[in-house]
């Protein structure tokens, strides 16, 4: 099996340095290490993607969502700066929904006028949506992937039908109106949503890998692991953010898209008022989205193996 693991990895790095490097900006609300309750899969696909030699990170912008602004700034920056000192800039994003002139929408929209560039949307789509309004027109060159929920009104996102706790979309709830306007303005988007990133387990194994170049990080994958046991009955949890690069390495990874039509919906919920839903519909004569929903399993490993490519980057943050 390791052997197998082996060829298999050697492969798809062979494949990689044969490519031109892929231009991309990350979009993120990281939190990770700051609250017992917030996630790690930002500073998780934060950290693979600053490892991989094909990866050009042109830039990387904060937003609200997991925490404050003033949280996740502050995240970014720390993460960036034990991984790859000055390698990469960070902007300072959107505060709130609607907070358009900001750094991080300047940043990205000056970004958009150049090279192909693939940008993966890991928060609120505040920034996104806020640069698009700067553009006359968005090249077709360039490549939106959104992490998102998306389901049906009748489907919840639940862990397993054991479990009494759910799933909040998040990503899109915090900003539905800039998540409809990055449909409206963008030619290319792509969602990665919960159905996909459940094929993956990020357990005792993975973790025990990322410990090798990210000890802290990898402290704070055990504490995230021991939360999704205690809520979700599972021996490891699902790394939404990081399953979303394996669109750099579609052939590889086994990603399977089907075009869909991307809509919001709204369901009336008792004094709360409307509660805005992202629902996606693959078989509709009018496409407007890519929906991924199928992947390798092996892709964790695929992934974590990319983080020791680098040898000024091997052990961040020691």
């Amino acid at each position: 099996m390791l052997v197998t693991c082996i060829l298999y990895c050697a492969a798809i790095f062979s494949t990689q340095a044969e490519e031109p490097k892929k231009r991309v900006w990350v979009d993120t609300d990281a939190a990770c290490g700051s609250g017992l309750l917030r996630d790690i899969d930002d500073c998780l696909a934060i950290a693979i993607i600053l490892s991989n030699p094909q990866w050009e990170v042109v830039g990387i912008s904060t937003v609200f969502g997991n925490a404050p602004l003033k949280t996740t700034d502050r995240t970014v920056r720390r993460l960036v700066t034990n991984w790859c000192k000055n390698c990469v800039p960070v902007y300072r994003g959107a505060r709130l929904p609607g907070d358009t002139q900001t750094p991080a929408s300047k940043a990205l929209s000056e970004a958009l006028h150049g090279e192909a560039l693939v940008v993966f949307i890991l928060g609120p789509a505040t920034n996104i949506s806020a640069a698009l309004q700067h553009l006359q027109a968005v090249h077709t060159q360039h490549k939106f992937v959104a992490v998102a929920g998306t389901r049906s009104l009748k489907t919840r996102l639940r862990v397993s039908k054991y479990s009494p706790f759910q799933l909040s979309d998040l990503n899109f709830a915090s900003d539905p109106d800039a998540f409809e306007a990055l449909l409206s303005h963008s030619p290319d988007v792509s969602l990665m949503p919960f159905e996909l990133a459940r094929q993956v387990l990020f357990g005792k194994t993975e973790i025990r890998k990322l410990a090798t170049v990210h000890p802290k990080l990898a402290g704070q994958a055990r504490r995230w692991r021991w939360v999704w046991r205690l809520f979700f009955g599972l021996n490891g949890f699902y790394p939404f953010d990081a399953v979303a690069l394996t669109f750099l390495l579609p052939k590889q990874s086994g990603l399977v898209c089907s075009a869909g039509f991307a809509t919001i919906e709204y369901k009336r919920r008792g004094f709360k008022g409307r509660h805005a839903i992202l629902h996606v519909r693959t078989k509709n004569p009018i496409n407007n989205v890519m929906y991924c929903h199928t992947l390798n399993t092996e892709v964790a490993e695929i992934l974590l193996e990319s983080m020791t490519m680098r040898d000024y980057r091997r052990h961040p943050g020691q």
